[in-house]
């Protein structure tokens, strides 16, 4: 990927969560990744749903809705199957594993208003050619979503241990930190 392309990825990446969180009211990178714990549990919650959710997307569009000519309905059937997949990945861990009921509860719910989930889908719309391709994009975009998680929490726990200047602390630290990384991603491009 190009230096324009990585700065594009990250550009959109902060301008959505800083749109959904000064419109909407909603914090999902900053409430996400207080905590190490929380980011990881939610990582893996990705890792196990992204892949289902872009096979499940691959299904749907080739062999229900092509073959009934309603390619139109892709969209909206896509981002259906995203979050009840979502309520369904934790609706059968509960069953599985008791032991993990309280991840279970926590997790899914907020997979189902994660853009990540929803962005699989739209990926999956985007560029269906094969099944083991679909679920190859997915896992990568779920890997590549849990490490940003992961990094990010952790970047935010040192922040909250660290001397800052009132005026820099919190969002203007963070995104000061996260300039700075991406400035090293993209000097691995």
């Amino acid at each position: 990927m190009s230096d324009g392309g990585v700065g594009a990825v990250l550009l959109a990446a902060l301008a959505g969560e800083l749109a959904l969180h000064h419109l909407l009211g909603l914090e999902p990178l900053q409430a996400l990744t207080r905590r190490l714990e929380v980011a990881a549990g939610l990582a893996v919650a990705i890792l196990l749903v992204a892949p289902l959710i872009g096979a499940g997307c691959y299904l749907l569009l080739n062999y229900v809705l092509q073959p009934a000519r309603a390619g139109y309905l892709a969209v909206p059937a896509c981002t259906l199957l995203a979050f009840g997949g979502a309520h369904g990945v934790g609706l059968a861990v509960r069953a599985v594993r008791p032991a993990w009921r309280e991840w279970a509860r926590l997790y899914p719910p907020l997979l189902a208003v994660n853009g990540t989930v929803l962005g699989v889908a739209l990926v999956t719309l985007a560029s269906a050619t094969t099944l083991p391709t679909v679920m190859a994009r997915a896992s990568a975009l779920a890997c590549g979503y849990s490490v940003l998680l992961i990094v990010i929490a952790q970047l935010r726990e040192r922040l909250a241990a660290a001397e800052i200047p009132v005026p820099f602390r919190d969002l203007p630290a963070l995104l000061i930190a996260l300039s700075i990384l991406a400035m090293g991603l993209s000097a691995l491009c």
